[in-house]
């Protein structure tokens, strides 16, 4: 198994694809999620994935969520304190001006099992633009007062 870490735009009037080279992206991974919002310009937001060597040796699941800005081209690494664990397999949505993770699975933990694998059955919410993360293991996103 490979993992890519390229980045690829098509144009759907033009039926092409365009490779992208963009300094400093975020680690090759798989089963990661991703959302775009029309803020700032245009913003693709990451969260989350795994990594597994050719040989199997080594595998991570990431934590980390990463902005593309798209207006210029440049990616970001958003550092947000209070973040959910390392997964993948989640889903995430845009919302208003908020990122919603739900669920995902963490292979060495035991959270809920099911079928061998551990599942976070919680919801997480990112305020976007106001830096705040906030956890409801209840499955259920609240309002923020």
């Amino acid at each position: 198994m490979f993992l890519y870490n390229e980045l690829y735009i098509y144009n759907i009037r033009k039926d092409t694809w365009t490779k992208v080279e963009i300094p400093s992206p975020p680690p090759r991974r798989c089963a990661h999620q991703a959302v775009v919002v029309p803020q700032g310009g245009g913003q693709l937001w990451i969260f989350g994935g795994e990594f597994a060597s050719p040989d199997g040796e080594q595998f991570y699941h990431y934590k980390d969520l990463w902005v593309l800005h798209l207006a210029t081209r440049t990616w970001e690494q958003v550092r947000s304190p209070g973040g959910p664990s390392g997964r993948s397999g989640h889903r995430m949505v845009a919302w208003k001006r908020q990122l919603i993770l739900f669920g995902g699975f963490h292979e060495s933990t035991r959270l809920v099992p099911i079928a061998g694998r551990s599942f976070f059955p919680a919801v997480v919410r990112r305020e976007l633009f106001m830096g705040k993360t906030i956890v409801n293991t209840h499955g259920i996103c609240c309002p923020i007062s």
